[in-house]
């Protein structure tokens, strides 16, 4: 435990309560007491504290890696807070500006702040001014705190926890394992002004009041944290400097304090209380780590003490003109073993008891040490049976704790994997619940985006349309210009070739001039009225080409160049135009100045004036696009700046989302593979079933085939009995005599099923037996045909008696498989023509295919 000390200026009459020696620098002297202190150094100027404590902390501890602790004890005004945090010559100031004045010979301090978010807890960046990106290797951040009242509060963000006694306020960081308080906020500093700004901005929210003693009194402990960060890929490593200022010891009858400033008082005594009692014992090398938990204050400041056994610095400051009781207070504190030499008891006292010391007998002393040394080995054989009782109660007491602790182990090993058990499948249904989600979303997202695209594309088709149509009537308009122009030339040459002749004429009469003047005068008037007219025209087109124009901009930059092109064609166009007009103005110029000069004048001023017009409204119409251009650029940025932002906002949900993703990949990664063997499985059985669709449908082309066969077998059976019936009708007509045309029928006797639908459905019909008088006829007189119809029908009614009535209904496919002509003989009533009707048309049907 390094101790130095720092002792304020004494000026005054009266005596102080210790000086410095004479003898050695380095110690200070009671006379009062005739006793003495050491301490590694002794100083009464804050610069040269700096030297001979900070520097070197700094350049052995910091620098190298490892953690460092220096902060501050003494009575209330003795200039702790003077020391630490002066502006010009404070340790804060000057350990900050060495720290960047070392980092500055490895190049410059990152100010990266988003790549050290991501490395680094609740870091903001502290710095205000405009600098340049600069990604390196080393960094600075800077946290501050006060523990006020027993609750600590962050100074930088100005934020107080909730009032609680809970020791777990102050946590183990894991990202850098250094310990600080719960959400404390780091600041990412890269020089040395940004780093006093956000010293100096955590100075003004500490706690200060006004007492007799000081005016400036700190009422709480004020802690720095100084990190050096050195930045490794995406790993981190971190050392640290802590500076405690803190709150100094009083007495309530010395500061008159009372109220909440006597309840600020009591909290900081009983802190450095506790504190003292800790330094004590590191003293005496009796420190347990126990004791780190009464207290914020103890745990904070002997945390790197217990961790790593760390040297502790410690700046004692004490005024000479100070208050004696608490001056050896503090001594006690921070040097026990020489503040036992300090005199408990006054003079008299000592000189009271050594003569009843000298009054006893020696005899009595004598008798006294023989009790004493018996009272001694009865107490040294007692604590040796009571060491021994105490050791098999412990191995009893332990092993009755390690046969519990097994139980209960196992206990909540089989509760810990029924929960993980539980956990995992709530988790996979919610994972693919939320994958489900995600990908409905996703798909929702694309079918909405798409219908939007294909809209736009819908409108941008019919614009386009439209466009095309307005090119078209501008074409058309083009056309009738240009058929207008010719019609308008060859009238210029009619009146030309008419004025030479009255040219002519007027040359043979002189007296005719006068009225071929007014002729062409009133011809060149109405030029002129064509002209205006022509100009009207064309500046309509105009109008329309910069409507078509304004629309063609805010479709897209394409038709901004179509539109561009079609004007400079266009005016071209009119330029090639206005140059043949004037040419023929200037022919006609050149004719009639021969006859009058001041009709040349005028035309020219006219012409000037029409070029002039031209040239305006050609400026006029490009100022107009242009300005136009200007504002749907604007307008443009206006529109994709929202754009931007939504796309800024998508790409982070995007990137959450893919965390997310992430996660959810790695816990389907087995089931993908489960999935996989499953498909594989599934491929195998359809390689088997399209196997064997295969060969059924081999078995169906082969019945199709054989089924051909058997249409066409009876296709032909068909014709050759067409034949045989024609041939029998040809004999019935031979036979029967002629009747009238009306009663006889002109189609032929023999019912096909094509004549079906043409029959009279009141008699029983079969498909190849004729029930038309005549076929009766010839049926009655030829008795071989009796005989085999009576045969027909006597078999008919057999089978009719052999089936039910709905074997007679069902349909007569089967002509293919069994018999061809068989024949139907049922009662004609209504639901049996019914029923013929349908089995009629399912056998058409059979015969058709």
């Amino acid at each position: 435990m390094d101790l130095h000390l720092r002792t304020r200026r004494f000026s005054g009459d009266f005596v102080p309560v210790f000086t410095r020696s004479e003898t050695n620098p380095n110690q200070i002297e009671f006379s009062k007491f005739d006793a003495s202190f050491d301490f590694k150094s002794v100083s009464q100027e804050p610069e040269s504290l700096f030297e001979t404590v900070g520097k070197p902390i700094l350049d052995d501890r910091l620098f190298k890696g490892q953690d460092c602790l220096l902060f501050t004890l003494g009575p209330s005004n003795s200039g702790k807070t003077h020391t630490v945090f002066d502006p010009e010559t404070g340790l804060a100031v000057n350990s900050l500006r060495y720290v960047f004045e070392r980092l500055s010979q490895y190049g410059d301090i990152s100010t990266n702040h988003k790549k050290l978010a991501g490395l680094m807890s609740n870091l903001w960046n502290g710095n205000t001014s405009q600098q340049g990106f600069v990604d390196s290797e080393y960094a600075v951040t800077l946290s501050m705190f006060e523990i006020y009242n027993d609750n600590i509060k962050d100074l930088l963000m100005n934020t107080t926890t909730k009032k609680s006694n809970s020791f777990l306020d102050i946590i183990t960081d894991p990202v850098d394992q250094k310990l600080k308080p719960y959400n404390l906020s780091q600041f990412m500093v890269s020089d040395f002004e940004n780093a006093i700004r956000t010293l100096n901005r955590g100075l003004s929210n500490r706690k200060t009041c006004t007492t007799h003693v000081n005016r400036d009194s700190s009422r709480s402990h004020c802690f720095l944290f100084i990190n050096v960060v050195r930045i490794s890929g995406r790993s981190v490593n971190c050392s640290r400097l802590t500076l405690a200022d803190l709150a100094g010891l009083e007495r309530s009858k010395l500061s008159m304090t009372s109220g909440l400033n006597l309840r600020e008082g009591s909290f900081t005594n009983a802190s450095l209380t506790q504190l003292g009692r800790c330094l004590e014992l590191v003293a005496t090398k009796q420190f347990n780590k126990s004791l780190l938990r009464t207290n914020k204050l103890t745990r904070l400041i002997f945390h790197d003490y217990v961790k790593s056994k760390s040297l502790i610095s410690i700046i004692v400051n004490l005024d000479p003109a100070g208050d004696e009781g608490l001056i050896l207070q503090t001594l006690r504190y921070v040097n026990p073993i020489q503040y036992q030499k300090v005199p408990r008891h006054t003079s008299s006292s000592c000189s009271q008891i050594k003569t009843v010391v000298d009054s006893k007998t020696q005899h009595e002393l004598l008798c006294q040490l023989d009790t004493l040394k018996l009272y001694q080995q009865k107490l040294e054989t007692k604590v040796a049976r009571l060491e021994e009782e105490v050791v098999q109660t412990e191995v009893r007491i332990r092993q009755e704790l390690y046969e519990e602790n097994e139980a209960k182990l196992n206990q909540i090993a089989v509760e810990h994997k029924n929960e993980i058990f539980q956990l995992n499948q709530e988790h996979e249904l919610e994972t693919d619940s939320k994958l489900k989600e995600l990908s409905q979303c996703y798909q929702d997202k694309l079918n909405r985006e798409v219908s939007l695209k294909n809209e736009e594309l819908e409108k941008s088709k019919a614009f386009v349309e439209e466009l095309k149509n307005k090119c078209e009537q501008l074409k058309q308009l083009n056309e009738l210009l240009e058929t207008q122009i010719n019609e308008l030339k060859e009238q210029h040459e009619q009146t030309l070739k008419d004025a030479q002749q009255e040219l002519q004429v007027s040359l043979q009469k002189s007296d005719d001039l006068g009225k071929m003047v007014e002729e062409a005068e009133e011809q060149n008037r109405k030029i002129e009225s064509e002209l205006t007219l022509k100009v009207s025209e064309i500046n309509e087109l105009r109008e329309n080409i910069t409507k078509l124009q304004q629309g063609l901009s805010s479709n897209s930059v394409e038709f901004d160049l179509k539109a561009k092109k079609l004007e400079e064609e266009y005016q071209a166009k009119l330029k090639a135009e206005l140059e043949a007009r004037e040419r023929d103005i200037q022919s006609l110029k050149d004719l009639m100045q021969e006859n009058s000069n001041d009709l040349t004048t005028e035309h020219e001023k006219i012409i000037k004036t029409l070029k002039s017009q031209h040239d305006q409204a050609v400026e006029s119409f490009k100022e107009q696009h242009r300005v136009e251009l200007e504002s749907l650029k604007d307008e443009h940025e206006k529109q994709m700046a929202p754009l931007r932002e939504r796309i800024e906002s998508l790409v982070k949900e995007l990137e959450t989302n893919n965390v997310m993703m992430a996660e959810f990949q790695k816990t389907h990664d087995k089931q993908i593979s489960e999935m996989n063997h499953s498909t594989e499985e599934m491929a195998k059985e359809i390689e088997s079933k399209e196997r064997e669709i295969e060969d059924l449908k081999n078995k169906l082309v082969q019945v199709e085939t054989k089924s051909k066969n058997d249409i066409r077998n009876l296709r032909s059976q068909l014709e050759s009995m067409k034949t045989k019936m024609s041939v029998l009708d040809s004999v019935d007509r031979a036979k029967t005599p002629s009747r009238s045309p009306a009663k006889s029928p002109t189609k032929s006797p023999y019912l096909f099923p094509t004549d079906l639908y043409t029959t009279n459905m009141n008699m029983p019909i079969s498909i190849f037996e004729d029930h038309s008088p005549q076929r009766e006829s010839a049926v009655r007189k030829s008795p071989g045909r009796k005989k085999k119809s009576k045969k027909t029908d006597k078999g008919e009614q057999v089978q009719s008696q052999g089936q039910s009535q709905k074997d007679v209904l069902k349909p007569t496919n089967k002509l293919v498989e069994t018999e061809p002509l068989r024949k139907h003989s049922l009662s004609p009533t209504k639901s049996n023509r019914k029923k013929l009707r349908r089995v009629d048309l399912e056998e058409d049907l059979a015969i058709s295919e």
